[in-house]
């Protein structure tokens, strides 16, 4: 049988993990805070709606800056499942089906944001709505996005929990990175609920959880970007391997 070498560390891979991160975070903090925030922070339903045909453009650039978000996502299991498996095979799979499941419920959030913008531009079958009524069928949709995108968050906040206690344990990760990654987990998941149970308290336990969920995801990418994965560690998690899968290897008898 030819000798196996454990697998070199993916540098490569984690570095460019670590720029699609950055990438989908600045282009979340866009779309969130630049365009949906700003145009629909009145209580006004009207307002809202003014804001949302004076500013059509800057509406359809977050859509697309979400739908560019997906195709980074979709990048980055390349590097999760390079990076994690190591640590367990099988809860790495894990962690990424949480992910895709995660991000294919975000592109519905994307949808039904575009789809605001379909009662604002009127047309014979809501000629019978008045303006008020218009507004409000926008106010809806939205409110419908913030939900169908709370259960993406919900499911991102599973891929943390998993993800998290990995990294804490990987030995060529940070375990301080690890630790923010699962309080982000928690973060994310304790904010779906309280969507959903409590929706006046939603608010305010995103913007308790919101800087630690930017420093865990902040983090996490920059490191991989800089560093990629700790060398050292990541030999002797490899050689820990080959070491326990040799020692589990059954010889056939002759």
């Amino acid at each position: 049988m030819p000798e196996q070498h454990p697998a070199p560390p993916p540098l490569a891979i984690a570095r460019l993990g670590g720029a699609m991160y950055l990438i989908i975070i600045l282009l979340g903090l866009f779309a969130e805070l630049f365009v949906r925030q700003r145009l629909t922070a009145s209580n006004d339903v009207m307002v809202v709606a003014a804001n949302i045909r004076e500013h059509e453009l800057l509406w359809r650039s977050g859509v697309a800056a979400e739908l560019l978000s997906l195709i980074c996502v979709t990048v980055l299991m390349l590097t999760w499942l390079a990076v994690l498996r190591p640590v367990s095979r099988d809860v790495a799979w894990l962690a990424i089906f949480f992910a895709l499941t995660a991000h294919a419920v975000g592109a519905m959030a994307s949808l039904q944001t575009l789809g605001t913008l379909f009662p604002l531009g009127g047309g014979r079958a809501l000629a019978s709505f008045t303006a008020e009524q218009v507004g409000a069928l926008a106010r809806l949709t939205q409110r419908e996005r913030e939900h169908t995108f709370g259960v993406s968050l919900l499911l991102s906040g599973c891929f943390f929990l998993v993800a998290g206690p990995m990294i804490y344990r990987s030995g060529y990760l940070p375990k301080v990175i690890g630790a923010l990654y699962t309080a982000a987990g928690v973060g994310y998941v304790a904010h779906t609920f309280t969507l959903v149970l409590v929706p006046a308290a939603a608010n305010a336990v995103l913007t308790i959880a919101g800087p630690l969920i930017l420093l865990g995801e902040g983090s996490l990418s920059l490191y991989l970007l800089i560093r990629g994965v700790n060398v050292d560690g990541w030999n002797r998690h490899q050689a820990s391997m080959s070491y326990r899968r040799d020692s589990l290897r059954v010889e056939p008898w002759e």
